[in-house]
């Protein structure tokens, strides 16, 4: 019954707390919150989405707000400057060292190169010491904190930092793809939310129907941890069918276990099947390389159509 545009503070069982005013709100979206638990900010929250500004006040898609009676933190915006600016902000998680990290839609903030996933100190300057490279390549929608200070992100990315990561990652302390932990080829669609458990076990929730190849309609578990070492690898199937007037027969090779390392594997066409070399089939013996932290790698074998109909053949692949 009260006018709250977008934020509002509840008690415990659900009444308003009309001590927290924050004014006219925020003039659009607001899409995650987050409250500092401990340090010199505690008792304050921020906030983030598609807003512009917070009880008119410019704060750029984020903003932190006194938990006392929702007054904007000035101080917060001054620091953070244009915030940022050309974007949107999907997540928000604060670390115990009161450290912020925004995952979203943005190519930058604080007047700095961020790429859908950056860090700010506690004040809201942006942390130097967190560089994800190029980040992910599409929207962060959801942040978990690791007690070792690792960060998992989920979302609706395919790589970040230029390695194949489908929908989730985990990343080092510094912003850097982490390679001992193995999601496989990932979720086929995105990752709106997760949470983690004790056990470092992770649960993800959002709009995909597979994960890893396994069919889970909109929900897994998976297991976190970590895996030293640079893993094995093996085709991805038993076998591959195309038809004949295909131009060529894509053949997936993954990585399991750990991905620390830099690794590569010779592949080849060899006799053994019943299509003919020269004739159903080109000829193939190539490497394939796998950078840290990649997963998986596909490679090609030109076919040779012809006229004949005739019954299946079969061309044998070798790692």
């Amino acid at each position: 019954g009260f006018t709250r545009n977008r934020i509002a503070l509840l008690n415990t069982n659900g009444a308003l707390v009309t001590a927290f005013n924050p004014g006219t709100g925020a003039n659009n979206t607001v899409r995650a919150a987050a409250i500092h638990t401990n340090g010199t900010h505690l008792g304050k929250v921020l906030i983030g989405g598609d807003f512009t500004t917070v009880n008119g006040v410019t704060n750029n898609r984020l903003a932190r707000l006194n938990l006392t009676d929702g007054t904007v933190d000035t101080n917060f915006s001054v620091t953070l400057g244009t915030g940022i600016t050309n974007g949107i902000v999907y997540a928000i998680a604060i670390q115990n060292d009161e450290k912020i990290v925004v995952g979203g839609v943005f190519t930058n903030i604080g007047g700095g190169a961020r790429t859908n996933i950056a860090r700010l100190n506690a004040d809201g300057s942006v942390d130097a010491t967190f560089n994800p490279g190029t980040g992910p390549n599409n929207a962060v929608y959801a942040l978990g904190l690791q007690p070792d200070g690792k960060i998992i992100i989920g979302g609706e990315f395919t790589s970040v930092a230029g390695v194949g990561r489908n929908r989730i990652a985990r990343l080092n302390s510094n912003g850097s793809v982490d390679p001992t932990i193995n999601f496989g080829s990932g979720a086929n669609n995105f990752i709106a939310t997760l949470a983690l458990r004790p056990d470092q076990r992770i649960i993800l929730g959002g709009g995909f129907t597979q994960f890893s190849g396994v069919p889970r309609n909109y929900l897994e578990q998976v297991i976190g941890g970590a895996t030293a070492g640079a893993g094995t690898l093996q085709f991805s199937a038993a076998a591959y069918t195309v038809n004949e007037n295909n131009p060529s027969i894509p053949v997936t090779v993954t990585r399991l276990g750990g991905t620390e390392d830099d690794v590569s594997v010779d592949f080849a066409t060899v006799a053994g099947g019943s299509a003919v070399a020269g004739a159903d089939f080109t000829s193939t013996n190539l490497t394939l390389f796998f950078a840290s932290g990649e997963t998986s790698q596909t490679f090609t074998f030109p076919l040779l159509n012809d006229t004949v109909v005739d019954g299946n053949k079969t061309v044998s692949v070798r790692l």
